[in-house]
């Protein structure tokens, strides 16, 4: 990662995004987010570097119950 990127979490059901209230630049591997999710089910991770740069994580690691 470079500087602070933005990080979206996904509804594996319905596909809606859903921005991180915050995110901490840890380190070039490292990032801290804190998300509010009111939908209860399965999320993927989607991050973008300031230079336009995205990857999703390939599966839906993010679980709200």
């Amino acid at each position: 990662f470079i500087a602070v990127p933005v990080v979206e979490a996904i509804n594996s059901s319905t596909g809606a995004y859903t921005r991180a209230n915050s995110v901490s630049f840890t380190g070039s591997t490292s990032l801290a987010c804190n998300f509010t999710l009111s939908s209860t089910g399965t999320y993927y991770i989607r991050v973008e570097n300031n230079t336009g740069f995205a990857g999703r994580s390939a599966t839906a690691i993010l679980t709200v119950t």
